[in-house]
């Protein structure tokens, strides 16, 4: 599962004058400003990477890449749904939201923990922009409208 796996995040905008957006976190009481570089896609990287409150030896999180594919939305999806019965992982539901959106709901099991799975793939240009979220089985019943909610709100500019 190396293209999904790779690097997950969101991916911010800068201001015309170069200025980084402010992440706002009302109900943990702070700002920050985005860390953010442009990428020229060559290499897959992750943008952002957000937690929630561990338990059970892992911490439930959305992740947004970007990564190089100069193929199809299609190619994408079936080279993922490769990847996915490589690994042995149960797709519970693969949608094709619109030309150049998919979304997958999928569990596993990783590195001995049976994670669960919420993915979005947006494609522009010679990129894939992919929002992952990812959670235990017991974290996914407590977090999954969370976590689902958070990659569901990921859009290009």
């Amino acid at each position: 599962m190396k293209h999904l796996l790779t690097g997950l995040g969101l991916f911010l905008a800068v201001s015309a004058f170069g200025k980084a957006e402010t992440l706002r976190f009302p109900a943990n009481g702070f700002t920050i400003d985005a860390l953010e570089d442009t990428t020229d896609g060559s290499q897959p990287v992750t943008v952002v990477a957000m937690t929630l409150p561990a338990s059970g030896g892992f911490a439930p999180n959305v992740n947004v890449s970007i990564q190089p594919f100069d193929k199809t939305l299609a190619d994408y999806v079936k080279l993922s749904d490769s990847e996915f019965k490589q690994m042995q992982f149960k797709v519970i539901s693969s949608k094709k939201i619109d030309d150049k959106t998919h979304v997958w709901e999928y569990s596993g099991k990783t590195n001995n923990m049976l994670l669960h799975f919420y993915a979005k793939v947006v494609m522009k240009g010679k990129k894939a922009y992919l929002t992952t979220a990812t959670a235990t089985d017991p974290q996914w019943v407590f977090y999954a409208d969370k976590l689902k909610g958070s990659v569901d709100s990921f859009k290009l500019n």
